[in-house]
């Protein structure tokens, strides 16, 4: 099992010496990110993924417009030119573009909606997708019936917060310039959405890509990993408004819960979720 994960800074690297992999990105190219890394930044993790044998990949998952597409180009053969381990993405612009410079082996698609099922995950992997990300919406039965012959090219998000809505508007500075207030350097972290009719408050974040709202509870799948680690190939551990030593623990726990092939007992998970796992869809 590969364990993935996200970052804040460069210096959180040396601390993760249990991850097999990182995943980092820009704001310009992604959007739910933890920071963003510039080139000279991103150089940096290649040769440190290199010089310990980790791998690095680089999160493209915005959705681009017409406009922005000889950026896109330029920024995926400067990928292609440091070999970064791999690309995930969700716009089929980056595909195609990927095709065109022959790094579509890098490709990993990572898409908060399409990759329900396992047979999505197969229809994909024939038009020649590597590899692909179950969706958050993907119930345990979802991805238990992907055969284990087929787990190479699949893996799933298992602890973190999940978004549920994503706008290339700026919800947050628009709201700031409506009501005339005093706008922040930026809306990476402390800010909240909350509705009349729920109790909730929903984490947002808003950068050069848009406005991201999640979930008001994070994910855990650590109960449930013993089930799904024979249809999976990498995990993903996403520490958006997470600290680094949570990160480590929780990395920690999956892996002496899949090493010694049994759940920790007494696990305080009251406040975490198990997201869709055990959802009943209206197809049921």
């Amino acid at each position: 099992m590969e364990y993935i994960a996200t970052i804040c800074s460069l210096q959180d690297m040396p601390q993760l010496l249990r991850v097999d992999s990182f995943l980092i990105g820009h704001s310009f190219y992604a959007n739910r990110l933890s920071a963003s890394f510039n080139q000279k930044q991103i150089i940096q993790a290649k040769k440190y993924c290199k010089e310990n044998h980790k791998k690095i990949y680089v999160l493209v998952n915005k959705i681009f417009t017409n406009s922005e597409l000889n950026r896109l180009k330029k920024y995926l053969i400067f990928l292609k030119k440091i070999q970064v381990d791999g690309i995930f993405f969700c716009d089929f612009a980056v595909f195609e573009i990927a095709k065109e410079l022959h790094i579509e082996n890098l490709l990993v698609f990572y898409h908060e909606t399409f990759l329900k099922s396992a047979t999505d995950l197969l229809a994909y992997h024939q038009i020649g997708i590597p590899r692909c990300v179950f969706s958050k919406d993907a119930t345990i039965k979802d991805i238990c019936s992907l055969k284990p012959e087929y787990k190479d090219f699949a893996g799933v998000i298992v602890q973190g917060y999940v978004p549920i809505y994503y706008s290339k508007r700026k919800i947050l500075s628009n709201f700031y310039r409506v009501n005339h207030f005093k706008k922040p350097n930026n809306f990476n972290e402390g800010f909240f959405l909350k509705e009349k009719i729920r109790e909730d408050f929903y984490p947002v974040i808003e950068n050069k890509s848009g406005t991201l709202v999640f979930l008001p509870t994070p994910l855990s799948y650590i109960e449930s990993i013993l089930t799904l680690k024979d249809h999976l190939s990498f995990i993903i551990f996403d520490n958006i408004f997470e600290n680094i030593n949570d990160l480590i623990q929780w990395i920690h726990l999956y892996q002496k819960v899949l090493n010694e092939n049994q759940m920790i007992q007494d696990l305080d998970l009251k406040n975490f979720s198990s997201g869709f796992l055990f959802k009943k869809t209206e197809l049921e």
